[in-house]
């Protein structure tokens, strides 16, 4: 089973995309690697 739901990845990806935060930020407020918030936005 996946940790993070395709919504939780798509409202993540919103929000790098948006360009106020970035990638460090997400992950630490989600609980994951910033690696994988470029992951799914390069996805």
């Amino acid at each position: 089973m996946a940790k993070f739901t395709l919504e939780e990845k798509l409202q993540a990806v919103f929000r790098y995309i948006k360009g106020n935060e970035s990638s460090h930020e997400i992950a630490k407020t989600i609980g994951t690697d910033h690696k994988a918030i470029l992951n799914w936005a390069k996805q």
